[in-house]
């Protein structure tokens, strides 16, 4: 393969396309000296391929989809169509028919068994109640998934999640009952009931990855459990 060509400007994500080659997003103008915004699509050979969406924002995780690639971003336009932080492209760069509406910030989209999920600091999506979380199948439907209603408490501000086994990892800042507002991280079934992981965590968690039996998270932190942890930690599944 060759090598990885120069990107002007930044780049927030980056994704195999799972033939060789990567999609990476972020805030730039060109990739490999070819004008791309925002988004490009890199082949194996480290050739800019013409996958050339036109996105006004920068552009924030990239999540592979069946097909094509779903966009999460600070953006309102794709190719002219009107898109709201979220996009669903296909391989050749083409607005697919997927929209989202909600009424606040989306900060992270993850995609299991061909369920969307979305977090972030929304009360409304596809102007039905979802507080922080929501889930959609993936011709974008919502679905009756909804933790903020069944776990009696909303989860106001969720800022990332991953998914394992049946099992979302939500972190984020909201009270848990009998405590303050605060940041926590929780895990939900698919049901949206919450299952036995509780950390106390002493600052707010930016990311969170489960590898075979253990949770990692990584953020602004300095304690775990009441042990000494800075920054990035391990937790069991329980």
């Amino acid at each position: 393969s060759g090598a990885f060509p120069l990107v002007e400007g930044d780049i927030n994500t980056v994704i195999t396309d799972e033939k060789g080659g990567w999609y990476i997003g972020g805030s730039f103008t060109s990739v490999g000296g070819v004008t791309r915004k925002n988004i490009a699509h890199i082949d194996a050979r480290g050739e800019v391929t013409a996958f050339n969406p036109n996105i006004n924002g920068p552009v924030n995780k990239l999540v592979l989809a069946p097909d094509g690639v779903l966009v999460l971003g600070q953006f309102n336009q794709v190719n002219l169509g009107l898109r709201k932080q979220i996009a669903l492209l296909n391989p050749e760069g083409k607005l697919l028919d997927w929209t989202l509406e909600n009424n606040g910030e989306i900060k992270d989209i993850l995609l299991a068994n061909n369920t969307v999920y979305v977090a972030g600091s929304f009360s409304t999506i596809n102007q039905t109640a979802r507080v922080g979380v929501a889930s959609l199948n993936y011709k974008g439907g919502l679905t009756n998934w909804n933790p903020s209603k069944t776990l009696g408490f909303t989860l106001d501000y969720v800022t990332t999640m991953t998914h394992d086994e049946g099992t979302l990892y939500l972190a984020g800042q909201f009270a848990l009952p009998r405590q303050i507002y605060k940041d926590n991280l929780i895990a939900v079934d698919a049901e949206g009931n919450r299952v036995n992981f509780n950390p106390e965590i002493s600052g707010s968690v930016s990311a969170v990855a489960v590898i075979q039996n253990s949770v990692y998270i990584s953020g602004y932190f300095y304690a775990v459990n009441g042990e000494k942890r800075e920054f990035l930690a391990s937790l069991t599944k329980t």
